[in-house]
Parts: structure tokens; C-alpha cells; sequence
């Protein structure tokens, strides 16, 4: 695996650690982040660009 593909996985890991356990993350306080649904929304985020990553990596 290229260092790219291992930096999708852990993006992905993080994005549904973020969906699942938004509590955990604001517990953590991180900076400029106050709500669940922001947490949540990054996560998504996270989401959509993780895959999109590990696809660039392994087509190119």
C-alpha cells in the first residue's frame, strides 16, 4: 500500500469514528468545532473525500 492509499484509510476510519461517535470527539475540544452537527457534517465530508483518495491512489 502507498503511503496516499494509507492516508484514505485512515481519513475514512476518522470520518465514520466522527458519524457514529460525535460525543467522543467533542470531548477531545476541538478548536472552532461547538456542535454535534458540525462534527457530523466533517465527517461526511471526510466520507465522500476518503474513497475518492484511495480511488485517485490506486487508478494512478
Amino acid at each position: 500500500m502507498s503511503p496516499l492509499s494509507l492516508i484514505g484509510l485512515l481519513g475514512l476510519i476518522s470520518a465514520i469514528i466522527q458519524i457514529k461517535y460525535p460525543e467522543l470527539i467533542l470531548k477531545l475540544r476541538p478548536l472552532g468545532v461547538r456542535s454535534v452537527e458540525a462534527v457530523k457534517l466533517g465527517g461526511y465530508l471526510g466520507l465522500v473525500i476518503s474513497p475518492l483518495i484511495i480511488l485517485f491512489d490506486i487508478l494512478y
